[in-house]
């Protein structure tokens, strides 16, 4: 049964090399024995007997599923990175960053049913409580995406400079907090107005973002200044400025 929470996974072709020709790699946010883990690896066996390739499941686990992004992230790839985010009905959107579009997949049949346009250079991937909306950042295009996870069309695209990356949504969907790397700011998106209705200057290279539980308090890392910064919700002051370790990039709350 698959979880009812938003299920991330990463996955890459790896560059051929000498040792490994056409080796594909699966980047999985889980640990082993994990429900996503198992149907992952049912996915790897049906690949690899498909393609007559070798595939690969690696576990990187930590940090919300951030661990496992950057992972991806770093690797050297000839086809793209691509993250995925898993609906409850069985199905998921993979966001194909270097193809600049997402991928409408049934977890059941690990077939791709769909194509939707949009998403170069995506990094996040949010739903509304309802589970009716998926906001995605696509920081290659300067955009938010909105997705009718229904009829799976795109239906807003929102032009927004300064690179979205790190995205959290409210509780009620109202509002996205959405990191901009290159300005170095965090913005206050209207869901509803479908704008940026606050924004404010925060650290250097800001790049994750997390809401915490109770709505009040975002926590963002700053991956230049080596901070993990506690940013009030409503103003988008920084509380406080806590010192990490080097390049802090994934974080989570509980």
């Amino acid at each position: 049964m698959l979880r009812s929470a938003l299920l991330i996974l990463a996955l890459a072709v790896s560059q051929p090399s000498p040792a490994q020709e056409g080796t594909i790699r699966i980047v999985l946010g889980f640990p082993a024995g994990a429900s996503s883990d198992l149907l992952t690896r049912l996915l790897a066996d049906q690949m690899r007997a498909a393609l007559e390739q070798a595939v690969i499941v690696e576990n990187r686990t930590g940090a919300g599923g951030q661990i496992a992004n950057e992972a991806v992230k770093n690797l050297k790839t000839d086809k793209g990175a691509m993250m995925a985010a898993a609906l409850d009905e069985g199905k998921g959107y993979v966001l194909n960053a270097a193809a600049g579009n997402i991928s409408l997949v049934d977890l059941r049949s690990h077939q791709v049913v769909q194509t939707l346009p949009g998403g170069k250079g995506a990094m996040a991937c949010e739903f509304t409580a309802d589970k009716k909306t998926a906001w995605v950042s696509a920081g290659g295009e300067d955009a938010l995406l909105a997705i009718d996870t229904q009829a799976h069309k795109e239906i807003a695209r929102v032009k927004i400079e300064g690179e979205p990356h790190g995205l959290a949504l409210s509780k009620d969907g109202k509002r996205a907090y959405v990191v901009l790397r290159k300005k170095n700011q965090l913005a206050i998106f209207d869901t509803g107005q479908k704008k940026v209705v606050k924004t404010a200057s925060l650290g250097k290279r800001p790049d994750m973002v997390v809401l915490s539980p109770d709505g009040r308090t975002l926590y963002v890392t700053s991956r230049d200044e080596d901070k993990f910064l506690v940013v009030d919700a409503g103003t988008l002051t920084v509380r406080k400025a806590v010192d990490t370790g080097k390049e802090p990039h994934g974080v989570e709350v509980r």
